[in-house]
């Protein structure tokens, strides 16, 4: 996930990316979201190395990274 963006304007804080706005003095301003299909790719890439783990046990050797993106 990306850093936080957010500005602060006045005595608030405005995130453009994740679409909140918080007090300046907030003791516990909220998260960032994750960005619109990072939690997918994410995913995509456990499976990816699930299946090569798999792979790898089922031949007992060891198998190269799909340099494919």
């Amino acid at each position: 996930m990306k850093s936080c963006e957010a500005r602060q304007y006045s005595d608030q804080k405005v995130c453009h990316r994740c679409n909140l706005v918080w007090d300046t003095n907030d003791p516990e301003p909220p998260e960032c979201r994750p960005e619109p299909g990072e939690k997918q790719r994410g995913r995509a890439a456990i499976e990816q190395l699930r299946q090569s783990l798999e792979k790898e046990s089922s031949t007992g050797g060891c198998v190269t990274g799909n340099k494919e993106r």
